[in-house]
This record gives C-alpha cells, sequence and structure tokens, in this order.
C-alpha cells in the first residue's frame, strides 16, 4: 500500500516541473495524493494512463457534483461544462462549433495583437518595477473575451473580479465566489436577452440561434 503524499509537491509559482513527478513515473506512475481540498485522489503521470483516463467512459467528470471532489479551489464550480460527460458535453462542444469558426478566430488576430502591443507599451511608458501578470498575463485574456462575446466596454471591468472568483484558490472565500459567479451569471444572462432581441455579430449572438 502507497503512502499517501500532499499535492502540489512544491509551490505552485515555480517555473519548472517538480523533479519528483519523473521519479513517480519511473517507480509508482499510479500514486495516491492528498489535495488542498476535498478527498484523496489517484495521480496518473504516465502518457498512457492519463490518455485511458481521459479516453475512457467509465471515468466520469459529473459523477464528482456533488460531493467533496478533490481539486485545488476551495470551492467545486458546478453546473459548467468541465463537470459534463457526453452526450451532454459534446452536445455543448458542437453548439459552440458552430459559432465559433476559424474565420472568426482568425479575425481576432490582428485585434489581438493590437491589444497587446497597448499593453505592453504602457508597461514600458511606466517603467520598472511592472508585474507582469497584474499588467498583461491577466487584462491581455480577459479584454479578448470580452471583446469575443460582445462586453461593452465600459462593463468589462466588471470581469477582473469575475475571471478572479473563477480561478481563485484561496484569495476569496466560498461565499465571495458565489456571490461574484452569481453576479457573472446574472449578467450573462442579460446579454444573451439583448441578442434575442437585437441581434450582433459577437460570439453570444452567434450562440443564441444555435441553442435556440
Amino acid at each position: 500500500m502507497c503512502s499517501v503524499r500532499d499535492y502540489p509537491f512544491s509551490a505552485p509559482d515555480r517555473l519548472h516541473l517538480d523533479p519528483f513527478y519523473a521519479q513517480l513515473r519511473r517507480t509508482e506512475p499510479l500514486t495516491r495524493v492528498r489535495m488542498p481540498f476535498g478527498e484523496e485522489v489517484w495521480l496518473a503521470t504516465r502518457h498512457s494512463d492519463v490518455r485511458t483516463v481521459l479516453g475512457d467512459p467509465r471515468f466520469s467528470r459529473a459523477a464528482s457534483v456533488g460531493r467533496d471532489e478533490p481539486r485545488i479551489t476551495p470551492r467545486p464550480i458546478e453546473g459548467g461544462m468541465l463537470s459534463m460527460d457526453p452526450p451532454e458535453h459534446s452536445r455543448l462542444r458542437r453548439l459552440i462549433a458552430k459559432a465559433f469558426t476559424a474565420r472568426r478566430v482568425e479575425l481576432l488576430r490582428p485585434r489581438t495583437r493590437q491589444i497587446a502591443d497597448g499593453l505592453i507599451d504602457r508597461m514600458v511608458e511606466d517603467g520598472p518595477p511592472a508585474d507582469l501578470v497584474e499588467r498583461f498575463a491577466t487584462p491581455l485574456p480577459i479584454t479578448v473575451i470580452c471583446e469575443l462575446l460582445g462586453v461593452p466596454v465600459e462593463d468589462q471591468e466588471h470581469f477582473d473580479a469575475w475571471s478572479e472568483a473563477i480561478v481563485s484558490t484561496t484569495s476569496l472565500t466560498p461565499e465571495e465566489i458565489k456571490r461574484y459567479l452569481e453576479s457573472l451569471w446574472g449578467y450573462m444572462a442579460g446579454l444573451i436577452a439583448e441578442r434575442r432581441v437585437r441581434p450582433t455579430d459577437d460570439l453570444i449572438g452567434a450562440l443564441v440561434p444555435a441553442r435556440d
């Protein structure tokens, strides 16, 4: 019987993968670990085992809903695509694929580059020191996603807090995370209702008829 180790094995802010993973692949490719929150879990470190877990329908994401699932975050986010199994997951993926076309993605390229250049220019103008995460890595995807969805510029600042609630590990309490997520869902429901009345060419506008 193998011992149960605490996971992650090292500080999560390191740039290099913990060498202990390589040791596990050689000596203990399936090992029991204890996550920061939730129940204990099996950790697969070999490529063949990971492919089996990801591709075998006997493994389920939906089965974890409603239980104290192993996780990094304090509170599991229920009801999203990451907690669904086929065929429901496959159905939603097909709907998104219809709207999220290669042409739509390609149209984002010049605007994404423009946003990135602007963020970098402002960092250079302000001079050192610069927090790359705060000034570039966080605002870039949020701004691009907002423009892709058709979120008005004046509302985009709200997505900083909402995105923090989605990816937060310890900085927010479960109650705060729930409050932020409910606010996000309410806002998105409002956008969807608007698109049904006044169709647009953004991603939400394309998803509404695909869903309806």
